[in-house]
């Protein structure tokens, strides 16, 4: 297997932080989650994706990164859609790198959520809080982020009040990483069962 790096926003840019104090979907004015937009560079499956994070206090949960299918104007307007592509295995946030300082944090899509991207096509990856028994203002995650002059081709968003906000100028610091090489053709089969069956609940 031949794991390259796809796309990128390094977190030398970082000037900011977002803080996520609420489990995913949020229906207040606070953070559950945040993503950015991308296109593949290549056809190829996901493999990985790193996100430039720490915690503060002691939250007690766990978090996930998450492919989206893309909605908007890329990079300007790119959001998520309701369709999750893929989620990764969780990553405690006890794990998280204790603040102030930031680290690098992998978040790794098993067997099964390896999704095929196609060259050019827009998606959008977040990081999301997807449980928690500990998480609120003085305990949670913080996300690092570029608010004064991004330079990424596609642009971020925040999960708050029950829906994704745009920022047109602000880039998230990430690192996504594919796999070149083809899965099984099971993992295709896997997703089109699980869009075939979505798509009969929604007719139902």
């Amino acid at each position: 297997m031949t794991v390259e790096l796809i796309d990128s926003y390094s977190e030398t840019n970082q000037d900011q932080v977002d803080f996520l104090t609420q489990v995913h979907p949020s229906a207040v004015a606070e953070y559950s989650g945040v993503a950015h937009s991308f296109k593949p560079i290549k056809t190829c499956r996901l493999s990985s994706v790193k996100f430039y994070l720490r915690k503060t206090l002691n939250p007690v949960g766990n978090m996930v990164a998450r492919l989206y299918k893309h909605q908007g104007v890329y990079g300007t307007s790119s959001k998520p859609t309701d369709t999750v592509l893929a989620e990764s295995t969780p990553v405690t946030m006890a794990s998280l790198n204790a603040g102030p300082t930031f680290a690098l944090t992998e978040f790794t899509f098993p067997a099964g959520q390896k999704y095929r991207m196609i060259i050019g096509e827009p998606y959008c990856v977040a990081c999301v809080n997807k449980d928690a028994s500990t998480l609120n203002g003085t305990n949670r995650p913080d996300l690092g982020l570029d608010s004064s002059a991004g330079t990424h081709s596609g642009n971020e968003c925040e999960y708050l009040s029950s829906a994704w906000a745009t920022y047109a100028t602000e880039d998230v610091c990430f690192y996504l990483y594919a796999d070149e090489s083809e899965y099984p053709k099971t993992d295709d089969l896997q997703f089109k069962n699980l869009a075939a069956a979505a798509t009969r609940l929604s007719a139902a």
